[in-house]
């Protein structure tokens, strides 16, 4: 992909509770970014995604996220996020309760992971 640009692959595994028949596995892959503005619509029911090591995911891929309202784990640990993740943690993503930054383009440190927590109770932030 483009600079900037993360390509995600999604892998469901169903196997029927109970049944000792083979799984099955779906596996698709999309790219999202400022060079590709994919529509997350489809995805609004995601409950966890995890970009570790993503390094070309910026503060310019925030915005997207906020399409995801039923996120509750999100890590972004590896990326070149900055502070700037603070309003989307903050104002958006209503559901979520876990997000990583550890090795991130944060540098708000503890100051930042109590402004996050104090203004939502219910989301333990990782740094």
């Amino acid at each position: 992909p483009p600079p900037g640009d993360v390509t995600i692959r999604f892998v469901f595994v169903y196997q029927h509770r109970g049944s000792f028949g083979p799984c099955v596995n779906v596996n698709f892959n999309f790219t999202i970014g400022p060079h590709n503005q994919t529509d997350l619509k489809g995805l609004r029911y995601l409950q966890t995604l995890r970009l570790t090591g993503c390094h070309d995911v910026t503060d310019a891929g925030l915005p997207m996220l906020q399409k995801l309202p039923w996120l509750r784990e999100l890590d972004l640990s590896g990326t070149q996020v900055t502070d700037a993740v603070e309003d989307l943690l903050v104002h958006h993503l209503p559901e979520l309760r876990r997000v990583i930054l550890t090795n991130s383009g944060v540098t708000g440190g503890e100051a930042l992971k109590e402004r996050i927590e104090r203004a939502r109770v219910r989301l333990f932030v990782t740094m």
